[in-house]
C-alpha cells in the first residue's frame, strides 16, 4: 500500500466498519498532506489517496472554502 497520512487510513477503516466519522475542514485535510494551499498537484495527491482507500468527500475539496467542513463517505459500489 502506498504511504498516506494515518488519519486518512483511520477514516477509511472507520467508514468501512460503519463507524461514524467526524467532519474535518479542507484546511485539516491539506495539513495531513503537508500542504497549505490547493494546488493541482496537492489536489491530485489527496484525491488519489482518498480513492485508493475507498473514500470520498462531500462536498468535493475543490468546491468549498478552506474552513468548510467535509463529510467523508465510502465510494459508491463499482467506483473502486
Amino acid at each position: 500500500m502506498p504511504e498516506f497520512p494515518n488519519r486518512i487510513i483511520e477514516i477509511a477503516e472507520g467508514l468501512h466498519a460503519n463507524k461514524r466519522v467526524r467532519r474535518r475542514s479542507v484546511r485539516s485535510l491539506l495539513k495531513w498532506f503537508g500542504a497549505k494551499k490547493r494546488g493541482p498537484n496537492v489536489i491530485a495527491e489527496i484525491q488519489s489517496a482518498l480513492h485508493y482507500v475507498g473514500i470520498t468527500t462531500d462536498p468535493d475539496i475543490t468546491q468549498v472554502g478552506l474552513d468548510e467542513p467535509l463529510r467523508f463517505l465510502p465510494l459508491p459500489p463499482g467506483v473502486n
